[in-house]
């Protein structure tokens, strides 16, 4: 089974001369047998590369790590429910200002 890839423009991409050997030896073995009552369907192989592979264990280290720090929003709401959380305007004021010159790049 093969997956036809096209680039963001819809264009079919040219076929790239750095192909796993994996991936070749799998299309040749599979290529031309069908699949008969009796007969059995190629596997399909994978292989990653070093690269890919240290992608991929990151993703999953990452999905480990909350997204929220649940410890500081327990606090800050406790805070506000005892009146002790104060906002510093100036503070406030800052901040906004230095996230708009970022989100505008000045």
């Amino acid at each position: 089974m093969s997956n036809e890839i096209k680039g963001i423009s819809g264009r079919r991409l040219p076929a790239s001369s750095s192909r796993g050997a994996a991936v070749s030896a799998g299309r040749s073995a599979g290529a031309g047998k069908g699949t008969s009552s009796g007969g059995t369907a190629a596997a399909d192989t994978l292989s990653l590369t070093s690269t890919a592979a240290k992608l991929q264990q990151l993703e999953e280290s990452l999905r480990s790590i909350p997204v929220v720090d649940a410890a500081h929003v327990a606090e800050t709401r406790q805070a506000i429910v005892e009146g002790r959380y104060e906002v510093d305007p100036q503070q406030l004021a800052d901040h906004l200002i230095q996230f708009e010159s970022r989100l505008h790049g000045a």
